[in-house]
């Protein structure tokens, strides 16, 4: 009786799959020995200038060095020029918001790890804020603890910014 032995590329990528790694065995290249690529965090980084609020609104974050406004006159926040993390709660302006009108804006935020699991929502409504150095502004939420590379989004009146940040 003849045995028929699997030629070596069906050989190579069955022990691959049993090492965990997933494998194309249509497209493998038994020859590939290359590591996979690491994941980077896209952190965003945003334009130079950031963006210039209404004329109620200073020109550039007040409390924070080495951060910019970024976002659109309909919904912005300020974010660190490098793309790291900037530890407070969902902080976020608008030209639109008037507090005398809506104490409770109908702000969300969603935080989504892109390196894990993490999803952390904050629904509608938020609450607002006020400090002299920048003036009323919404809130909604506080960025989660975890490390890892997280995309935030948040939408008020119809408008969506979105921006991602790395958190070691």
């Amino acid at each position: 009786m003849r045995t028929h032995l699997p030629t070596f590329p069906l050989l190579l990528a069955l022990l691959l799959a049993s090492c965990g790694d997933a494998v194309d065995t249509e497209t493998a290249d038994p020859g590939d020995t290359t590591a996979p690529v690491a994941f980077t965090c896209p952190v965003t980084i945003p334009p130079d200038p950031g963006h210039t609020p209404t004329s109620d609104h200073p020109p550039t974050p007040a409390l924070h060095d080495d951060t910019v406004w970024y976002g659109t006159d309909t919904l912005w926040t300020v974010i660190p020029v490098d793309g790291s993390h900037l530890p407070r709660k969902g902080v976020w302006w608008s030209a639109d918001f008037d507090v005398n009108e809506d104490e409770t804006p109908p702000l969300a935020v969603s935080y989504r790890q892109l390196d894990g699991d993490g999803v952390v929502e904050y629904p509608a409504p938020g609450t607002n804020a006020y400090t002299p150095e920048d003036g009323w502004f919404m809130m909604n939420g506080i960025d989660p603890d975890d490390p890892g590379c997280w995309e935030v989004t948040a939408t008020y009146g119809g408008a969506t910014v979105t921006y991602v940040y790395e958190k070691s």
